[in-house]
């Protein structure tokens, strides 16, 4: 599959495949322009709850949520889709490029939405036979983008296919990168691993 990418994105998708190749669990965002501080406060806690991370001891902790400084872009990291389910994403979001990669043993899925309110996603629970899959393909392309509907196409036709040399985490692998081309930050170990802060978010607030 891999040899009949563009090569524009084969390096990525490949780095992509390899790095995710073995998590079961993964919730990543993107949001930008935007500093922790004030992420943390549009979560809807304060800068004392911010505390220091202990990699991947701390994601056992319930609630936990990993967060960090890339550039422009703070990012967070968890295994639990603490991320994603935040009661106060809308206002993480508001005038921010914001992305989610997420999946877990149910489904899997990707969410990028610009500051202007465009963009796109794919939710792989709602895709139960090619029809949709071809119909969420479709959306892409209508989209701003819609460059990389192709690669989510090649995703639908070798499932359809049950094309036994498919790479399982293909479809992740192609999430991230549309994330990183997107925003220009780049999920890497630092990141899954080392993130310096945690935030232990109640349950009033995801």
């Amino acid at each position: 599959m891999h040899d009949e990418i563009p090569l524009r994105y084969r390096e990525i998708i490949s780095y992509y495949c390899e790095l995710v190749e073995y998590r079961e669990h993964f919730c990543y965002t993107v949001t930008m322009p935007l500093l922790v501080d004030e992420a943390v406060h549009r979560i809807g806690m304060h800068g004392k709850d911010l505390l220091p991370a202990d990699g991947h001891d701390t994601l056992a902790e319930e609630g936990c949520l990993l967060i960090g400084q890339s550039g422009q872009a703070v990012v967070t990291f968890d295994e639990a889709g603490v991320g994603r389910f935040l009661r106060g994403e809308v206002a993480l979001a508001e005038g921010c490029d914001h992305g989610v990669v997420q999946w877990d043993s149910c489904n899997l899925m990707f969410s990028y939405v610009r500051r202007d309110g465009s963009g796109g996603s794919w939710d792989e629970e709602a895709r139960d036979d090619r029809e949709e899959g071809e119909v969420m393909v479709a959306a892409l392309r209508q989209g701003p983008l819609a460059e990389y509907a192709d690669l989510f196409h090649r995703y639908v036709q070798a499932d359809e296919a049950d094309d036994e040399e498919a790479d399982p985490v293909y479809l992740q692998a192609v999430m991230l990168t549309v994330l990183e081309l997107e925003t220009g930050v780049r999920l890497d170990g630092r990141i899954v691993d080392d993130l310096p802060c945690v935030l232990h978010v109640p349950p009033s607030l995801r």
